[in-house]
């Protein structure tokens, strides 16, 4: 990730965590910056009784970009650990996870690290990039000028925290009753119930990581013993499984999108009916940015399971609305339009797995939007869709942007480079040079000026900043001085961010 922690304003760290369990960070000469790196510590408290913690030392996701208490107050990290209270006597069903948050010096915030309640983590097992700390935290600006993180448990609806530390919202909810059912689902996941089929048995060994569990009672709510019944649970509960989610303005309100795993169809197809040809629902899921309830349309199906993956919000349709766009792992690229439905031309079919996200861009800068993905197989996939690139300003690779900040709102994009540009020197006499505009990002928008240095020969060379007055794609003019003998041009958007120049003579 490239965020500026400090030394000079426009310049990028690098930060990258480990599983050395310390997050890193470098400036731009490879030196640590100031107060990194910095290592999450065990959280103080008095654990609940019968709870045991553990800490498996590594860092898996990648710590999000937070202006928690605003942009004057310089960035803050928030990053998901894998330390875990785990209730030792339900084998990781009730469980407690932890997030940190730091300052740009290392500092750790007030208010953290907070406990977020989940229902199960799964420690010592084969899966920990699923069921350990492997949701990414994403950030969005609720408040004027002021973060908040979404970030979650395994298999648990996400939370939104604010600066201080403070559960402010959660992006759905366990059905009235559900906790106990859930509770049970848990532990049959990780004990072997008298009544369960021998793959059921399999399926929970190879969970578990053990055997030998004893049993333990079943639907809370119906106070059975052993595996849950067929057919009694209730309707079913998306939750996140190995997948994160992404923030974007969908149908003109500021939303949060992620794929879900149907916890319930999970159960009965694994464990209660393995042979019963039943299937695991998977979900897209939309919730207003603050939380809450699904959005109307949703949760719509969706095919596959987006392992480590992310949705993006990008247009991909021709009516300039951003959808939500999101892969993998059964070869289908889905895109949903702001009230669930599929966009015309979807699902997109790759030959495998895809990982982490597509990506939106436009290839020809024709003005329409491109879609990129990769697959776990190594192919790499291309499409073009109706969408408009002007429109692709949301949430439109993994990590959000070109710096991965996991952030709505970063501006990486820099202007583009001016193209086809002609220019006649007039000697001693003023000239003009006129070039093709680029954008404000890339070629998209306006560019708010241009950097232009006249070189004079040998005279001093004389730099200005010309307003810029065409948008992408339009003739640009900027008048020459005469005398000059080379015209140097950089674009400059308005949130300071530099194009590549270019130099004629």
């Amino acid at each position: 990730m490239l965020v500026h922690l400090a030394g000079s304003p426009g310049t990028l760290d690098v930060v990258q965590v480990a599983w050395d369990g310390e997050i890193h960070a470098w400036t731009p000469d490879g030196r640590d910056v100031a107060g990194w790196p910095v290592k999450p510590p065990a959280p103080s408290g008095q654990l609940p009784p019968g709870y045991v913690a553990l800490d498996n030392q590594k860092l898996i996701t990648a710590p999000a970009v937070a202006y928690l208490f605003g942009k004057a107050a310089g960035p803050d990290l928030v990053v998901r650990s894998e330390v875990t209270w785990v209730d030792n006597q339900t084998s990781g069903v009730g469980d407690f996870a932890f997030a940190y948050a730091y300052s740009s010096s290392g500092k750790e915030l007030p208010g953290w690290p907070v406990r977020l309640p989940g229902l199960l983590e799964l420690t010592d097992d084969a899966m920990e990039f699923l069921l350990e700390g492997s949701y990414q935290p994403t950030a969005v600006p609720i408040a004027a000028g002021v973060d908040d993180v979404a970030i979650a448990p395994v298999l648990t609806p996400p939370y939104l925290v604010d600066g201080l530390g403070k559960v402010v919202g959660t992006y759905g909810s366990f059905a009235p009753g559900a906790a106990g059912e859930l509770g049970s689902i848990g532990r049959v996941l990780v004990h072997p119930a008298s009544g369960a089929s021998q793959a059921g048995r399999r399926a929970q060994e190879s969970l578990s990581g053990a055997k030998g569990f004893v049993t333990d009672p079943g639907i809370g709510s119906s106070g059975g013993i052993g595996t849950p019944a067929p057919g009694s649970l209730s309707p079913d509960v998306p939750v996140p499984l190995g997948s994160s989610g992404a923030f974007g303005m969908v149908g003109g309100m500021l939303s949060y999108a992620q794929s879900e795993t149907g916890l319930y169809s999970a159960a009965d197809a694994l464990l209660l009916q393995p042979n019963g040809g039943k299937g695991i629902q998977q979900y897209e899921s939309l919730f207003p940015s603050t939380g809450g309830t699904e959005r109307p349309g949703f949760p719509a199906p969706f095919q596959g399971v987006d392992f480590f993956g992310t949705p993006i919000m990008a247009n991909v349709a021709a009516n300039g609305l951003t959808d939500v766009v999101e892969s993998g792992d059964s070869s289908a690229l889905a895109a949903y339009g702001p009230l669930g439905t599929m966009v015309p031309g979807f699902p997109k079919w790759t030959t495998g797995w895809s990982f982490y996200a597509p990506s939106a861009g436009s290839l020809y800068a024709n003005g329409r939007t491109d879609l990129v993905l990769t697959t776990r197989e190594g192919y790499l996939f291309a499409w073009s869709t109706g969408g408009h690139s002007v429109a692709n300003n949301q949430w439109w690779r993994a990590g959000h942007d070109e710096y991965n900040s996991d952030r709505y709102g970063t501006h990486s994009r820099p202007p583009g480079v001016p193209r086809h540009v002609e220019w006649h020197p007039g000697g001693h006499a003023a000239s003009v040079v006129t070039f093709e505009a680029p954008g404000s990002r890339w070629y998209t928008g306006r560019v708010d000026l241009y950097r232009v240095t006249f070189g004079m020969g040998r005279a001093a060379p004389r730099s200005e900043r010309v307003q810029a007055t065409a948008p992408a794609g339009e003739r640009q003019d900027i008048e020459v001085p005469g005398g000059a003998h080379s015209v140097t041009i950089q674009a400059v958007n308005r949130y300071g961010l530099l194009g590549r120049p270019i130099t004629v003579r």
